[in-house]
C-alpha cells in the first residue's frame, strides 16, 4: 500500500513510442510565480511559460523540466525550478512534451477503483519543495468528473508495480492531459 508522497507529474510513455523531452520556451524576467520540476505549464501566445493552477478549466501544454538564464551579475544559472521574481536575461525554459498523446504518472490523494478509468480529475493545489525543487502535488481523487465533463487529467490506468493496486489509499495512476490547448474540449464554454 502506498503512502501519500506526491511527486507531481512524471512522463511515462507516448502512444507513438517516441518521447520528446526537450521543448524550448522562455519565461518573462521577473515572472512572479515559482514553477517546480514536474508541474504543469501553459505556453502563451508569445512562447512564454506560465504556471498552471489546479482547476477544471485550466489548460496545460506539458510539465516544467528546468530553466537556464543569465542572472543580474552576468553568471549563467541552471535550475530545475523557476523561483518567483527572478530577474534575468537570455532565459531558456524547458518543458516536457507538447504532445497531447503523452501519458504521465501521478499519485492520487485518495482511494480509487477500476471504475475511475476514463474519468477526469484536476490537480490538487500545485506545490513543490524549496529544498529539491520538485513538484509535490497529486490528482484530486475527490473531484472526479465522469463522462461528458471535462477536467485537467484523464485517468487511463494504474501504474504497474509493487504495492500499487486499485482500492489502495493513494494509488499511482497513469493519466493523460485532457486540457491540452491543441485538443477540442467537451462541454467547456
Amino acid at each position: 500500500m502506498q503512502q501519500y508522497r506526491p511527486f507531481g507529474l512524471r512522463p511515462a510513455f507516448n502512444s507513438s513510442g517516441i518521447m520528446r523531452p526537450t521543448v524550448l520556451a522562455t519565461i518573462a524576467s521577473g515572472y512572479n510565480t515559482t514553477i517546480y520540476q514536474g508541474a504543469p505549464v501553459l505556453v502563451d501566445g508569445n512562447g512564454q511559460l506560465t504556471a498552471v493552477a489546479a482547476g477544471d478549466d485550466n489548460l496545460w501544454n506539458g510539465i516544467f523540466q528546468g530553466v537556464e538564464f543569465t542572472d543580474v551579475e552576468g553568471r549563467r544559472r541552471y535550475s530545475n525550478r523557476w523561483i518567483a521574481g527572478t530577474v534575468a536575461t537570455d532565459i531558456r525554459a524547458y518543458y516536457f512534451s507538447d504532445d497531447p498523446n503523452t501519458f504521465y504518472e501521478v499519485q492520487a490523494d485518495g482511494s480509487l477503483n477500476r471504475s475511475a478509468i476514463g474519468d477526469q480529475a484536476p490537480f490538487t493545489t500545485i506545490s513543490g519543495s524549496a529544498v529539491h525543487g520538485n513538484a509535490t502535488f497529486g490528482l484530486d481523487a475527490d473531484s472526479l468528473v465522469g463522462t461528458g465533463d471535462q477536467s485537467q487529467m484523464r485517468i487511463v490506468g494504474l501504474v504497474p508495480g509493487p504495492d500499487n493496486e486499485w482500492g489502495d489509499a493513494f494509488p499511482i495512476l497513469l493519466v493523460q492531459n485532457s486540457a491540452h490547448p491543441w485538443v477540442a474540449r467537451v462541454n467547456v464554454p
